[in-house]
């Protein structure tokens, strides 16, 4: 078995040996390393600061994650290793989308909507948003054609093949969440003002408005029939939409805003969760099924995957058994940016290892340097020193 794990900002993944825990051989994040490992690559830093966003591939082989740190990394499941690693140049939240093929990863950093070939790990252009509150939503069709983005009050729709905008559905409040019909045929919007819109996308017309949520939907879903729309709101409730009838369902009980919502593989189970708490809940009964503590970022056939805290969970959706949590036994690890973020000083405080202190190369991960040391580091205003405690109990000045 396989889990993710985010600890102390570093994204590792862990496999199950026999009937211990340990460290997969493929994700070494701040190992042990000896002086002779300097100026090889390493890559596998994992974030650095709090992830945003996981999506899971749609053949489950990969795994990408971006996080304030700035940086969006692609995971391989199979082999337990991070295997690219791009800056998005980007300090807001951005949605990520892997194709329905599992080719491509597509994001958005403010001013462009960019292509991130997994294959060959090189990055394009698609085409430009020119606006740094767009950008934030991006949404595959079922057929791969094309993309869905936000920009202000309007729904851009893009043709991949071709590189140019193609639709545009004008709304009266900003966008908050999209999603594409399982056919194809409709697009629905989440809105500021709490409307919930359904979009023909070939004559590019509204068809129909769902008013019933008292603040703006964080996140919303077509069911896998697309006879309904599931929305979640920052009203702390989720709704359940018949689109033919327009009868409603509620969903109460949350103390916090809904910030995603999703259906299982059979259409007869919602997963809802806030930052705290994700459910699974029959819709028939409304019953509770399964209650997971951490906010879940992604649905797959077979799991879920959750967030809580520093660590990332998966759990099983057929059996709806959290499959692993793994804990980074007592080490820690403490990261440095210099102010001119052209390197990372990282510390290990594992006992067992002896060479703690390592500096890289923020852009591909190089170790530049190594030193012996216990893990607490500072560095100099000039950026010229950098001071750790050493296993000696005292404090070293290292240049």
């Amino acid at each position: 078995m396989r889990a993710l794990l985010w600890v102390f900002g570093v994204v590792l993944l862990m496999g199950c040996q026999g009937n211990g825990l340990s460290p997969s051989s493929g994700m070494k994040g701040f190992r042990s390393q000896q002086s002779s490992d300097v100026g090889k690559p390493f890559v596998q830093m994992g974030h650095l600061f709090q992830i945003n966003s996981i999506k899971i591939g749609p053949n489950e082989k990969y795994i990408v994650s971006s996080s304030d740190d700035n940086m969006i990394k692609l995971w391989d499941i199979k082999n337990e290793k991070e295997i690219k690693s791009i800056n998005r140049n980007y300090t807001w939240n951005s949605s990520l989308a892997f194709s329905p093929n599992g080719e491509y990863i597509i994001f958005g950093d403010g001013k462009s909507v960019k292509r991130w070939d997994i294959k060959s790990g090189k990055e394009k252009k698609v085409f430009d948003i020119l606006n740094t509150s767009g950008g934030n939503v991006v949404v595959f069709s079922p057929n791969g054609k094309y993309i869905a983005t936000d920009y202000n009050s309007t729904i851009r729709l893009w043709n991949l093949e071709e590189n140019k905008e193609v639709k545009a559905f004008k709304s009266k409040g900003l966008i908050q969440s999209i999603d594409f019909s399982p056919d194809g045929k409709y697009i629905v919007s989440g809105d500021w003002d709490g409307t919930i819109k359904l979009w023909n996308i070939e004559s590019g017309k509204e068809v129909k408005i769902f008013r019933g949520h008292l603040s703006y939907v964080k996140s919303l879903k077509f069911s896998p029939n697309g006879k309904y729309i599931l929305s979640g709101s920052n009203d702390k409730t989720v709704k359940l939409w018949n689109i033919e009838t327009e009868k409603v369902r509620t969903f109460k009980g949350y103390l916090y805003p809904v910030e995603f919502v999703d259906f299982s593989n059979n259409g007869k189970e919602i997963i809802t969760s806030t930052l705290f708490k994700t459910k699974i809940i029959d819709i028939q009964s409304k019953q509770e099924i399964k209650i997971f503590k951490g906010l879940a970022y992604d649905v797959s056939l077979n799991y879920i995957v959750l967030a809580k805290g520093k660590s990332i969970k998966l759990y099983n959706t057929d059996i709806k058994k959290e499959i692993k949590f793994f804990k980074w036994y007592s080490s820690s690890v403490k990261t440095l940016l210099n102010p001119t973020q052209k390197y990372i000083i990282s510390a290990n405080t594992n006992t067992n290892t002896k060479i703690g202190i390592y500096v890289r190369d923020r852009k591909n991960g190089r170790i530049l340097k190594t030193f012996d040391g216990n893990g607490i580091v500072a560095l100099s205003p000039d950026m010229k020193y950098i001071a750790f405690d050493t296993y000696e109990k005292k404090i070293k000045i290292q240049k």
